[in-house]
């Protein structure tokens, strides 16, 4: 049965003496439509300091067996899990990253963004530690 299957079917049934009818609306939903693929990454977005640990998590509806990939920008990554790890990033790692899953009829994916902050901060002093010593010099 397909969804064009569905419709209005009226059944008729007589005999010498009477008529019969009755009709019925069938509705036909793809059940492939119900369990689409979606995928996402957790976080989508992450801002970390080059030497730092990161995680993405790739997260997959509607299928319980798809096969995943990582890609780095348009560049395949050598990771079929659904967890991407960078033990030490560098600025090097910051890219936009991909989780692609597929199964035998269809596919999907989602994008996160990695950015890296490179360096260490020399002079970073909160807007209290500012006004500290902005006060002590008057």
């Amino acid at each position: 049965m397909t969804t064009e299957d569905g419709g209005t079917y009226i059944c008729t049934g007589s005999d010498l003496q009477s008529v019969a009818q009755d009709k019925v609306t069938i509705i036909v939903t793809s059940l492939q439509d119900h369990n689409r693929m979606r995928v996402y990454i957790e976080p989508t977005q992450q801002t970390v300091r080059a030497g730092s640990k990161v995680e993405f998590t790739c997260e997959v509806e509607g299928y319980i067996w798809p096969n995943i990939y990582w890609q780095k920008g348009e560049q395949s990554l050598n990771i079929s899990d659904h967890v991407l790890k960078i033990e030490k990033v560098s600025k090097a790692d910051e890219a936009e990253y991909y989780c692609i899953a597929t199964d035998l009829t269809e596919s999907s994916m989602a994008r996160a963004f990695l950015f890296v902050i490179a360096g260490k901060c020399h002079c970073c002093l909160t807007s209290h530690q500012m006004s500290n010593n902005i006060s002590d010099k008057q």
